[in-house]
């Protein structure tokens, strides 16, 4: 059992409870839980150990799986969770922070107690910044981390990861800098516990002005492809079809750019070789021309490829708002395919992280929501645990 040593913003001790845990960099974040290991002194009790590794949504509406008609408080969904007891490990999601959490029951819960219809308008006041939920710090626990890559005097951050199909080989990109610099590219054949030294990659990846991202995609006659993302203007990929062992150049894929490219790519349900991938912009990388406005405007947009990835069509805006700067969105199915949602950091630091969903392949979505503190962050990366549990980094 793993004590918490104090963190903000509660500064409270509490006991390793694996519903919420929140793991530094690198770390496998495995911990082995008695049932009711959990309390946060000051805070109201978890509730008595069960087994029961169900989880009742807050709206009663099946097909509400984001519970944007929902409404539940924080409280609600601490009596919901209940400590089963069990242990459970995940393997090196390099990003700063790690949230785990239920299915999008959970989500829902948490988002919930803000949202009535999906259509109205947001709640005038911000969501409060702090938060209750228990939280695990493994800064110290150096058996859970892996170091990927260390240079004295050399800034590495910015990690994007992709796991192939056979569960083991892991890829890694990131710039050699803060958010720009030369990419440099490794790989882990047994997840993420030893890794490569840099990869040979094409000398235009060294042009790279901003963080690559990564991402799987297939075309209607079943070809895999891998493709590397560089952004700004103007938006740049690089194609491979042997997983990752030799890749193309960066070259444009339009005349237009952005920030954070591509900080999501999702297939469309239905149609074979098509993707939809999303992003960001201020005014500053759409066009070869600035065009910022005063005060400024963040503006999301979406990107379609019919083709498997190699070509992706003039970007299209879905949410444009000056008093939030909705950015680097994250995005996620419902358990049954049918309802896509979108994690958005909130970059003036004014409100917390913003909702929205689509039931329609993207074509349309809800007004943008406010999040509880607790899933408030950058570059929100969302993936389903084997069980059905979601895993959260950001």
């Amino acid at each position: 059992m793993a004590s918490l040593r104090p963190s903000p913003p509660n500064e409270s001790t509490a006991r390793c409870n694996r519903r919420y845990p929140k793991a530094l960099l690198f770390s496998k974040a495995s911990c082995a839980l008695t049932p009711g290991s959990a309390a946060v002194p000051g805070r109201y009790p978890m509730p008595p150990p069960s087994r029961n590794r169900r989880l009742t949504a807050a709206s009663p509406d099946p097909a509400d799986h984001f519970g944007t008609r929902g409404v539940a408080t924080e409280a609600d969904e601490q009596a919901r969770l209940q400590p089963d007891g069990i242990g459970y490990p995940w393997t090196l999601h390099m990003i700063r922070f790690l949230n785990i959490a239920r299915p999008l029951a959970v989500l829902a819960s948490l988002v919930s107690h803000l949202m009535g219809n999906a259509g109205s308008t947001p709640p005038p006041k911000p969501l409060p910044p702090g938060y209750t939920i228990p939280t695990l710090d493994l800064a110290q626990e150096r058996h859970r981390q892996v170091i990927v890559d260390r240079q004295p005097g050399q800034y590495l951050g910015h990690p994007t990861t992709l796991l192939l199909e056979d569960h083991q080989t892991l890829l890694c990109a990131y710039p050699e800098g803060h958010g720009k610099g030369p990419i440099r590219l490794r790989r882990s054949t047994d997840a993420g516990r030893t890794w490569s030294t840099n990869l040979p990659v094409p000398a235009s990846w060294s042009t790279s002005k901003e963080t690559p991202t990564l991402h799987r995609v297939v075309d209607a006659r079943g070809t895999r492809r891998i493709v590397l993302f560089s952004g700004l203007h103007p938006i740049r990929s690089a194609l491979s079809e042997d997983d990752g062992r030799t890749w193309t150049d960066l070259l444009p894929v339009g005349d237009w750019g952005g920030i954070v490219a591509m900080a999501s790519v999702e297939p469309v349900r239905g149609k074979p070789g098509h993707y939809l991938a999303f992003f960001h912009d201020d005014g500053r990388f759409i066009r070869a021309q600035p065009e910022v406005t005063q005060p400024v405007t963040f503006t999301v947009y979406a990107s379609e490829s019919t083709d498997g990835g190699i070509t992706w069509g003039r970007p299209r805006a879905l949410l444009s708002r000056q008093d939030i700067h909705p950015c680097e969105p994250g995005v996620l199915r419902s358990p049954d395919g049918r309802e896509i949602a979108m994690l958005l950091r909130e970059n003036s630091r004014r409100r917390n992280a913003w909702l929205m969903t689509s039931r329609d392949e993207g074509r349309t979505w809800s007004e943008p929501r406010e999040l509880p503190a607790a899933l408030t962050g950058d570059r929100h990366v969302a993936r389903y645990a084997p069980d059905g549990r979601l895993f959260i980094s950001f």
